[in-house]
Protein backbone atom coordinates (compact mmCIF):
# COMPACT_ATOMS: atom_id res chain seq x y z
CA UNK A 1 0.00 0.00 0.00
CA UNK A 2 1.09 3.50 -0.88
CA UNK A 3 2.11 5.88 1.92
CA UNK A 4 -1.34 7.72 0.65
CA UNK A 5 -3.52 5.02 1.18
CA UNK A 6 -2.44 4.73 4.90
CA UNK A 7 -3.21 8.51 5.75
CA UNK A 8 -7.23 8.38 6.79
CA UNK A 9 -9.79 11.03 6.63
CA UNK A 10 -13.63 11.93 5.65
CA UNK A 11 -15.22 11.07 8.23
CA UNK A 12 -19.20 10.93 8.11
CA UNK A 13 -21.41 13.54 7.57
CA UNK A 14 -22.25 15.17 10.90
CA UNK A 15 -26.38 15.37 10.17
CA UNK A 16 -27.84 11.42 8.40
CA UNK A 17 -30.77 9.76 7.97
CA UNK A 18 -33.87 10.09 5.58
CA UNK A 19 -35.18 13.64 6.28
CA UNK A 20 -38.50 13.93 7.70
CA UNK A 21 -41.19 15.03 5.42
CA UNK A 22 -41.66 18.30 6.46
CA UNK A 23 -37.84 18.96 4.79
CA UNK A 24 -38.19 16.54 1.76
CA UNK A 25 -38.41 19.96 -0.60
CA UNK A 26 -36.84 22.62 1.37
CA UNK A 27 -38.04 26.23 -0.07
CA UNK A 28 -37.36 29.76 0.96
CA UNK A 29 -36.76 30.30 4.08
CA UNK A 30 -35.91 26.64 5.26
CA UNK A 31 -33.24 26.56 7.63
CA UNK A 32 -29.79 25.38 6.79
CA UNK A 33 -29.66 21.92 9.14
CA UNK A 34 -32.95 20.59 6.19
CA UNK A 35 -30.24 21.04 3.48
CA UNK A 36 -27.11 19.60 6.03
CA UNK A 37 -29.70 16.76 6.13
CA UNK A 38 -30.63 16.23 2.66
CA UNK A 39 -27.00 16.64 1.55
CA UNK A 40 -26.02 13.93 3.79
CA UNK A 41 -28.51 11.82 2.19
CA UNK A 42 -27.57 12.77 -1.19
CA UNK A 43 -23.91 11.82 -0.10
CA UNK A 44 -24.98 8.26 1.38
CA UNK A 45 -26.52 7.29 -1.41
CA UNK A 46 -23.19 8.09 -3.78
CA UNK A 47 -25.16 11.47 -5.56
CA UNK A 48 -21.56 13.96 -5.26
CA UNK A 49 -23.20 16.38 -6.88
CA UNK A 50 -26.10 16.76 -5.39
CA UNK A 51 -24.58 16.96 -1.90
CA UNK A 52 -22.58 19.46 -2.72
CA UNK A 53 -25.42 21.28 -3.72
CA UNK A 54 -27.30 21.18 -0.42
CA UNK A 55 -24.26 21.81 1.16
CA UNK A 56 -23.62 24.81 -0.79
CA UNK A 57 -26.55 25.72 -0.14
CA UNK A 58 -26.22 25.32 3.74
CA UNK A 59 -23.30 27.34 3.73
CA UNK A 60 -25.34 30.02 1.62
CA UNK A 61 -28.20 30.25 4.23
CA UNK A 62 -25.80 30.65 7.33
CA UNK A 63 -22.26 30.55 6.47
CA UNK A 64 -22.40 30.44 10.75
CA UNK A 65 -23.01 26.68 10.92
CA UNK A 66 -19.95 24.21 11.24
CA UNK A 67 -21.76 20.95 10.07
CA UNK A 68 -22.08 22.61 6.79
CA UNK A 69 -19.05 23.41 6.42
CA UNK A 70 -17.76 20.32 7.61
CA UNK A 71 -19.66 18.30 5.47
CA UNK A 72 -18.63 20.59 2.72
CA UNK A 73 -15.38 19.71 3.16
CA UNK A 74 -15.98 15.96 3.48
CA UNK A 75 -17.41 15.95 -0.01
CA UNK A 76 -14.49 17.79 -1.34
CA UNK A 77 -11.67 15.92 0.04
CA UNK A 78 -13.48 12.60 -1.58
CA UNK A 79 -13.25 14.47 -4.86
CA UNK A 80 -9.94 15.21 -4.38
CA UNK A 81 -10.49 18.98 -4.34
CA UNK A 82 -7.79 19.54 -1.31
CA UNK A 83 -7.88 23.73 -1.43
CA UNK A 84 -11.48 23.88 -1.12
CA UNK A 85 -11.96 20.51 1.58
CA UNK A 86 -9.49 23.01 3.39
CA UNK A 87 -10.92 25.98 3.55
CA UNK A 88 -14.12 24.38 4.49
CA UNK A 89 -12.49 22.55 7.05
CA UNK A 90 -10.76 25.59 8.28
CA UNK A 91 -14.02 27.04 8.71
CA UNK A 92 -15.53 24.66 10.47
CA UNK A 93 -12.83 24.49 13.01
CA UNK A 94 -12.69 28.19 13.37
CA UNK A 95 -16.47 27.75 14.64
CA UNK A 96 -15.61 24.50 16.58
CA UNK A 97 -12.26 24.37 17.43
CA UNK A 98 -12.53 20.78 19.92
CA UNK A 99 -13.77 19.41 16.95
CA UNK A 100 -11.37 16.35 16.46
CA UNK A 101 -12.72 14.61 13.50
CA UNK A 102 -12.49 17.99 11.73
CA UNK A 103 -8.88 18.64 12.56
CA UNK A 104 -7.81 14.81 11.58
CA UNK A 105 -9.65 15.56 7.86
CA UNK A 106 -7.72 18.54 7.48
CA UNK A 107 -4.83 17.14 8.41
CA UNK A 108 -5.15 14.34 5.79
CA UNK A 109 -6.10 17.54 3.63
CA UNK A 110 -2.52 18.86 4.48
CA UNK A 111 -0.72 15.63 3.83
CA UNK A 112 -2.19 15.67 0.51
CA UNK A 113 -0.74 18.97 -0.27
CA UNK A 114 2.44 18.23 0.59
CA UNK A 115 2.12 20.88 3.81
CA UNK A 116 3.72 17.52 6.38
CA UNK A 117 4.51 19.87 9.44
CA UNK A 118 0.97 21.15 9.41
CA UNK A 119 -0.25 17.69 9.16
CA UNK A 120 1.51 16.58 12.01
CA UNK A 121 0.20 19.39 13.97
CA UNK A 122 -3.34 18.45 12.85
CA UNK A 123 -3.29 14.81 14.10
CA UNK A 124 -1.74 15.86 17.10
CA UNK A 125 -4.35 18.21 18.14
CA UNK A 126 -6.80 15.60 17.43
CA UNK A 127 -5.25 13.25 19.44
CA UNK A 128 -4.82 16.34 22.39
CA UNK A 129 -8.77 16.55 22.45
CA UNK A 130 -9.60 12.68 22.16
CA UNK A 131 -6.95 10.11 22.83
CA UNK A 132 -8.63 7.36 22.30
CA UNK A 133 -9.42 8.77 18.40
CA UNK A 134 -7.51 5.52 16.84
CA UNK A 135 -8.12 6.94 13.47
CA UNK A 136 -5.48 10.49 14.26
CA UNK A 137 -3.54 8.06 16.29
CA UNK A 138 -2.71 5.94 13.06
CA UNK A 139 -2.59 9.03 11.05
CA UNK A 140 -0.24 10.75 13.53
CA UNK A 141 1.93 7.54 13.98
CA UNK A 142 2.12 6.89 9.99
CA UNK A 143 3.47 10.93 9.72
CA UNK A 144 6.12 10.57 11.92
CA UNK A 145 7.34 7.07 10.33
CA UNK A 146 7.27 9.10 7.35
CA UNK A 147 9.03 12.30 8.27
CA UNK A 148 11.63 9.91 9.79
CA UNK A 149 12.55 8.16 6.76
CA UNK A 150 12.45 11.69 4.75
CA UNK A 151 15.13 12.90 7.11
CA UNK A 152 17.30 9.20 6.54
CA UNK A 153 17.74 10.12 3.13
Amino acid sequence: MSEAGKIRGGGSALFTGTPNQSWACPGKGAPSHAYINLGADSKARSQIEKAVYFFSEAVRLDPNVAAAHYNLGVVFLSQGKNQEAALHFSEALRMNPNDEIAHNDLGVVYYRLGRLPEAVRKFETAVEINPQFSEAQKNLEEMRRILTGRNRQ
